[in-house]
């Protein structure tokens, strides 16, 4: 990655709130207008991603003390006939324009790949996606072992 040393993996917490909600309406086209034409308050808005920050294994690159890219693992179970297995659902994956192109969503999925496989989940891929980690090609779930 070009210039790594100026970025810092880690995982987000309440005080990425803001720039959490803000990468993610920014990359989803999610503007506050819209929200409160559907019904939602301001504060409802504001805080309506909180609960992922809590419940979610959340990861970001950090420019500084700016977060350019993101990626969140929020757990789940998934019965496969019959049997019951975690998983987790991969979601929220962002990078803003200007740090495109500096391989942060590779490193941040190639580390929630390892994170899932520490903790026995598996992923469903609803593309083939040659991650070391998986084993198998999409159309089929993943055991991360």
């Amino acid at each position: 990655m070009e210039n790594r040393d100026l970025f810092t993996m880690r995982e987000l917490g309440d005080r990425d709130l803001e720039q959490f909600n803000s990468l993610l309406k920014y990359a989803f086209q999610v503007t506050s207008d819209e929200m409160l034409k559907t019904g939602w308050q301001e504060d409802e808005m504001k805080y309506s991603k909180a609960p992922m920050l809590k419940n979610a294994f959340v990861l970001g690159w950090f420019h500084g003390e700016n977060l350019a890219s993101q990626i969140v693992i929020y757990p789940m179970e998934m019965n496969i006939e019959g049997e019951r297995f975690e998983m987790g659902g991969i979601t929220g994956v962002a990078t803003y324009p200007e740090y495109a192109g500096r391989g942060l969503i590779h490193s941040l999925m190639s580390e929630c790949l390892r994170h899932m496989r520490e903790n026995g989940s598996i992923s469903p891929f609803s593309a083939p996606i040659p991650f070391p980690f998986t084993g198998r090609w999409a159309g089929k779930w993943y055991r991360i072992s």
